[in-house]
Formats: structure tokens, sequence, C-alpha cells
């Protein structure tokens, strides 16, 4: 399972590389990661998507 893809991030809208690295549990999903094994999420990179929840977070813990 080493099918790598050239990939336009959807936020950054960078070309990067993703890669197959597993099954889900349910046997039918595929995991995506990139080089390092960080997942993506969908068409969103793992360093766009960890901007996205830290932005999130910040906003969550801010109204408490």
């Amino acid at each position: 399972m080493s099918d790598q893809y050239k990939v336009k991030c959807k936020v950054c809208q960078e070309e990067k590389i993703r890669m197959v690295v597993g099954t889900y549990p349910n046997g039918k999903d595929v995991k995506y990661g990139n080089e390092t094994g960080k997942l993506w999420s969908g068409r969103t990179c793992p360093d766009c998507n960890k901007a996205r929840a830290k932005s999130t977070m910040q906003k969550t813990r801010a109204k408490v």
C-alpha cells in the first residue's frame, strides 16, 4: 500500500504528496497520510487541518 499521489489541498492550494497508509476498521475506507504519517482530512492537508482545529479550539475555550 504505497500508492502516492500529488494532490492539491483545497485550503492552501499547494500540491502535496498524499499516500495510502492503511484502512479504517470497517475494511473498505482508505486512510491517506503524508510522508511523515500525519493523516489527511478529505482534501485538506494535515497542516491546514491542524490550523483549522487550533482556531476552533481557541474559540471554544474562549467562550468558557
